[in-house]
């Protein structure tokens, strides 16, 4: 489904998976730059959490209408990249509202959402950034500019320049005063 709740700012909230570089100007959380960045830990081209990359997604509903389950498959042109998969399968029949009838809408929906993260391989990045970080989430889209971060899209001598990604992970240190942030970066 790629969704999930979040306790931001002592008040209970809702992320999404998203395509950060898709995503609206106003969803863009924070900006990271090299004066906010304490250190790069770790930035890896292609993600160790990503275990596989997929041809197709699939979503099993249960369409109220007919009665029956129903399964909606997005496929497309996946990354060829190792390790790869066939398909992906999330089994929501009991997570979408039992009783509506549009429930192969909101896979279909959940399905373009998440498929450049189901598709394509992404870069995670652990920084360690100021303490004025602490208050971003898991699914906040937030915008990196370092002179010293570069990916696999940027070109020879090229940098990171308002470069979209989506927090994975946070950790805020306050005995340190800082945070620790793992970054998901489309490739």
């Amino acid at each position: 489904m790629g969704m999930w709740p979040v306790w931001d700012q002592n008040q209970l909230s809702w992320r999404v998976c998203q395509n950060p570089n898709q995503a609206s100007w106003f969803s863009v959380r924070d900006h990271i730059t090299d004066r906010d960045i304490i250190s790069i830990d770790s930035h890896t081209l292609y993600s160790p959490s990503q275990s596989s990359v997929f041809n197709s997604s699939t979503i099993n509903t249960f369409n109220n209408t007919t009665g029956l389950n129903q399964d909606v498959t997005f496929s497309g042109i996946s990354i060829p990249i190792l390790p790869t998969g066939g398909t992906i399968t999330r089994d929501l029949r009991l997570v979408y509202r039992v009783d509506s009838p549009i429930q192969p809408t909101q896979a279909n929906a959940d399905l373009t959402r998440m498929r450049r993260w189901d598709a394509e391989p992404y870069e995670e990045l652990n920084l360690t950034v100021t303490e004025k970080h602490c208050l971003l989430t898991a699914g906040d889209i937030v915008e990196i500019s370092s002179m010293y971060i570069y990916g696999l899209r940027e070109g020879a001598g090229d940098t990171y320049s308002n470069r979209r990604a989506m927090i994975l992970g946070v950790r805020w240190n306050p005995s340190q005063s800082s945070v620790n942030l793992t970054i998901g970066v489309m490739s």
